[in-house]
């Protein structure tokens, strides 16, 4: 099976479909966050 990954899709929603915000990552997950998807972009 192939899987493909379409980083525009993964990154937008609508704002009306994100509802309450209930906590906001620290910085340091959010950049593993970042480099996680970075590393698999690159890998492709």
């Amino acid at each position: 099976m192939t899987v493909y990954a379409d980083p525009l899709d993964i990154a937008t929603a609508p704002v009306q479909r994100l509802g309450e915000v209930l906590l906001v990552l620290p910085e340091s997950d959010q950049d593993r966050i970042i480099r996680s998807v970075d590393e698999m972009l690159s890998r492709a």
